[in-house]
């Protein structure tokens, strides 16, 4: 069964590329993904599937960026009026409004930290058709130095709440509804990486996901390691240098 996203969750990645096919190779033999090229006319956006179900997709990069990276976008019913509230609370435009054929409407944006992100309003294409299981993105995670401004931004914005994982320090996000946490907020105040959005896949086993990558051109940035009741994880990087993470959740005796 498909997803139901609601206002304001994460729905939707995709990776601008400066090579897609090369990017499309890798990430569809780490993950077995299957690619669909939309052709020419939409710059060779790829659709990506996992075991049929749409999970995320690769186009060529329209905003020059140091480093390609996975972006996040959130679902909204009313893109312009999110626009307004996003800068209204101190985001800045980076790429506005705009209709993608009758498939969405997207926007994007930085936040107050400089944390890119987007914001998009569903047409034919409602986002990932899969979401949590292995193949699919599972987790998002925002990387800031300081909470603030960060939190209240996204609270203004989006109406997100905020609560403690169980015995940890570490905050869950929750949407409006409050119904369930979709991500979490990483903090570390001696990091020299700039505020951003973090990508988890979900995959069946963490140490192969992190060989396989390696085997295909990637490097490992932090070694596979578990977290107790939880699961494991790896941050990884693709042979073009944008950052991701692999997780396998944790599987009870």
């Amino acid at each position: 069964m498909a997803p139901k996203f609601v206002e304001g969750a994460p729905y939707w990645v995709d990776l601008s590329a400066t090579d897609v096919s090369a990017s499309v190779e890798f990430y569809s033999r780490l993950f077995g993904w299957e690619a669909t090229d939309t052709g020419p006319d939409s710059g060779h956006y790829t659709w990506l599937s996992h075991e049929g179900d749409l999970v995320a997709a690769i186009g060529s990069s329209f905003i020059p960026e140091p480093t390609p990276q996975w972006m996040l976008y959130f679902k909204t019913e009313a893109l312009w009026d999110r626009t307004k509230a996003i800068e209204a609370a101190g985001g800045l435009v980076r790429m506005p409004p705009a209709d993608v054929f009758d498939q969405t409407s997207i926007a994007q944006f930085t936040d107050p930290a400089g944390a890119p992100f987007a914001v998009s309003q569903p047409g034919t294409h409602t986002g990932a058709q899969k979401w949590g299981e292995p193949g699919s993105v599972c987790w998002v995670e925002l990387h800031v130095r300081q909470p603030e401004p960060s939190m209240s931004f996204y609270q203004r914005v989006f109406g997100w709440g905020m609560r403690m994982m169980s015995d940890t320090n570490y905050p869950l996000l929750t949407t409006d509804d409050q119904s369930d946490f979709f991500g979490g907020l990483e903090v570390d105040e001696y990091t020299s990486t700039p505020p951003h959005w973090s990508v988890y896949f979900g995959v069946p086993d963490c140490d192969a996901t992190a060989e396989r990558a390696v085997a295909l051109g990637g490097r490992i940035l932090s070694e596979p390691h578990s977290i107790p009741s939880i699961g494991r994880w790896t941050t990884l990087a693709d042979p073009a240098g944008t950052r991701f993470r692999a997780f396998t959740g944790h599987q009870p005796a």
